[in-house]
């Protein structure tokens, strides 16, 4: 995941290979666009910047690219996820939170939490068109822990956390979603006047 290549163990032929190096340049010239059975919305992937490649001999979609940016845009990494796969892998650093380049200066609404940019995703397409729309969406940029333990990509953006008067944890309901979830509100309490789970 620390974006050196990866390893890759094909189940049909027991070959081991090695994928390419890539940059956040080479992921980034994709075009923009999304997978069609999720039913993102176009506004949504487009605000999120998603990249997608498709197959070259089949046309179908290959890859998703979604990148990770400062607050002021600055792409910093891009986690790539093979279509209909929980298989990835990270091309530079993810920094923090998924989707905050979106997020004011002096935001208005409360910010969702979830726990993967699919998620994330598909929660700003729900609440467009809604009065909920205002409403900031981030996923965690490395999931959930089996432990609930927060890591610190995720506790380097506080100073995020800390501009919201109300925060909603919305993860998997799982054993690391909850445990993650409860951790996570036990931590933001501190800072937020309203957490909710």
């Amino acid at each position: 995941h620390a974006g050196h290549g990866r390893i890759r163990n094909e189940a049909k032929t027991k070959e081991i290979r090695m994928e390419p190096k890539v940059s956040i340049a080479d992921c980034m010239s994709n075009p923009v666009g999304h997978d069609a059975d999720r039913c993102v919305s176009k506004e949504v992937y487009e605000a999120y910047d998603i990249r997608y490649a498709c197959d070259t001999a089949t046309g179908k979609l290959k890859r998703l690219y979604y990148p990770y940016r400062t607050h002021d845009g600055a792409v910093t990494g891009v986690k790539v996820r093979l279509k209909d796969s929980k298989d990835f892998f990270v091309v530079g650093k993810l920094g923090g939170l998924f989707g905050k380049h979106l997020f004011a200066k002096f935001p208005k609404g409360a910010l969702f939490i979830t726990e993967g940019e699919e998620d994330a995703l598909a929660l700003k397409t729900i609440l467009s068109g809604t009065p909920l729309a205002g409403h900031d969406v981030a996923s965690l940029p490395n999931g959930a822990d089996m432990s609930g333990k927060i890591d610190k990509d995720t506790m380097a953006d506080l100073e995020t956390f800390q501009k919201y008067k109300q925060i909603v944890i919305c993860l998997d309901t799982d054993t690391p979603g909850k445990a993650t979830a409860k951790r996570l509100a036990e931590w933001l309490v501190g800072f937020t006047p309203n957490v909710k789970v």
